[in-house]
């Protein structure tokens, strides 16, 4: 899930078991970084950059390019 404000991507979420019992979550900086809060979940582990993310940002940005925020999910 990418946080996108005026166009661009300032963070995004990563959820990680979501259909069990241990759902857990992290937040990245659009370069990676891991920052040091999350949303309503347990923090899960630090993850490698995908291979992708620049194209997803570039996805992201590209759909939320006329709103002043939105979220965008890709799959």
């Amino acid at each position: 899930k990418f946080f996108c404000f005026f166009g661009r991507a300032q963070f995004v979420q990563v959820d990680e078991g979501r259909l069990s019992t241990d759902w857990r979550r992290r937040m990245y900086a659009r370069d990676w970084t891991p920052l040091p809060f999350t949303l309503t979940r347990a923090p899960s582990n630090v993850r490698p950059r995908p291979a992708n993310l620049d194209a997803m940002i570039e996805i992201a940005e590209r759909l939320a390019a006329p709103f002043d925020f939105i979220r965008v999910d890709l799959y």
